[in-house]
């Protein structure tokens, strides 16, 4: 008797590595990102009227639940009322000046910031944070960068004319670059990197933030423009002086103006 049966010729060891990764894939793709806040190192961005307006973000699990901390080069900020849910975070920051709404997805947080706007108004700005990127402007940094490291006397002018002075110190190391600028009205330690001519520094603590983006000009001086959140805009003139000091008093330009603000 002839034997009509298909005989089936036994799978390799590859094909059936083959089929058991595409059907991990598959399974991988079918499941739903996790709603849970997972603990680690975020890069955070708020959509700033200048771009994106990076900044860290901690997401610790400590005894009494998790906390969240905003990171600034070496500076780390607490956030007040933390309040998580499957798939929701909320938190408000130091001195209740914005607070913090993002939906979870993975390692994911999108959201907005709303900010305290004159007149009793709400501002919110689009927010998204990643969960594992560390870069701060730019993935892949430069080799070749301006040095930006040391003193700075810093001239700001609004868009009315109106101008103020500042002092700014930097430190850098390689294309990272960290320090503090200073008004007669504030103190921010900001962080940031160089990328060739460019110098981009950011700061965010919850009461305020700020964007900086400059470009080194044929005289070695810096010249670009600040956005101080919500929505203030300057413009700036770096000068590296190692003996800038800080004058209480506008300079001549906008003097019948009143002192514009900063950052």
């Amino acid at each position: 008797m002839t034997d009509t049966r298909v005989r089936r010729a036994p799978r390799s060891i590859a094909g059936v590595f083959a089929a058991v990764c595409c059907a991990s894939a598959w399974l991988a793709a079918c499941t739903p990102p996790s709603r849970d806040l997972q603990a680690g190192s975020y890069r955070a961005v708020v959509d700033s009227p200048g771009g994106d307006l990076p900044f860290g973000i901690d997401i610790a699990k400590e005894e009494k639940g998790f906390a969240l901390y905003l990171v600034n080069g070496e500076e780390r900020v607490a956030a007040m009322n933390l309040r998580t849910e499957p798939g929701k975070v909320s938190a408000v920051f130091p001195g209740g000046a914005s607070t913090l709404t993002a939906s979870i997805s993975g390692g994911e947080l999108r959201g907005d910031i709303a900010f305290a706007a004159p007149g009793g108004r709400t501002k919110k700005l689009p927010f998204k944070a990643v969960l594992g990127q560390t870069w701060r402007f730019f993935e892949e940094p430069l080799s070749d960068n301006m040095d930006a490291a040391g003193r700075w006397a810093v001239t700001f002018t609004d868009d009315r004319g109106v101008q103020v002075r500042g002092v700014a110190e930097f430190r850098q190391k390689f294309e990272r670059v960290a320090g503090t600028v200073i008004t007669k009205d504030a103190e921010h330690r900001v962080a940031g990197e160089v990328h060739g001519d460019q110098l981009l520094l950011s700061f965010f603590d919850g009461r305020a933030g700020l964007l900086y983006v400059a470009k080194a000009n044929k005289k070695g001086e810096l010249e670009g423009e600040a956005w101080s959140l919500p929505s203030t805009h300057l413009r700036f003139v770096a000068v590296r002086n190692p003996d800038a000091t800080l004058e209480e008093a506008p300079v001549a330009a906008g003097a019948d103006e009143p002192a514009v603000a900063a950052p």
